[in-house]
């Protein structure tokens, strides 16, 4: 237990959701990156040149890591919804739930302009 709480309180608080989500996006991102990047889709284009074409995208070469994160928060989503994740605070497996920090992209700091002499 104490490299459990080495690391910090809210690791021993909440350590599911943040230790279980992390080697889930990894092993997506091994997944993606290594075994599934000569994977080709064909997606049917149309142009006034050619005519009805198709193109050969390899989706999991150009962007494994943002369909990892996308597919670990989907899954936390859906166990939002069906409330497999328990709705108490307190409880163990709350941070994993995706309304639990619903405020996070509204304090962001996103675009911050300074009034004139300000630090």
């Amino acid at each position: 237990m104490s490299f459990i709480l080495a690391p910090g309180p809210s690791l021993a608080y909440h350590p599911l959701p943040d230790c279980a989500s992390a080697p889930s996006s990894i092993l997506l991102i091994i997944l993606f990156s290594q075994y599934l990047r000569n994977l080709t889709f064909l997606l049917p284009v149309y142009s006034w040149g050619k005519g009805l074409t198709v193109l050969r995208i390899q989706i999991f070469k150009m962007f494994p890591i943002m369909l990892a994160i996308m597919t670990v928060w989907l899954l936390c989503y859906v166990l939002t919804l069906t409330d497999v994740l328990p709705t108490d605070p307190k409880a163990y497996g709350f941070q994993a739930r995706t309304d639990a920090r619903g405020d996070v992209m509204a304090i962001a700091p996103w675009i911050r302009i300074p009034y004139p002499c300000e630090q």
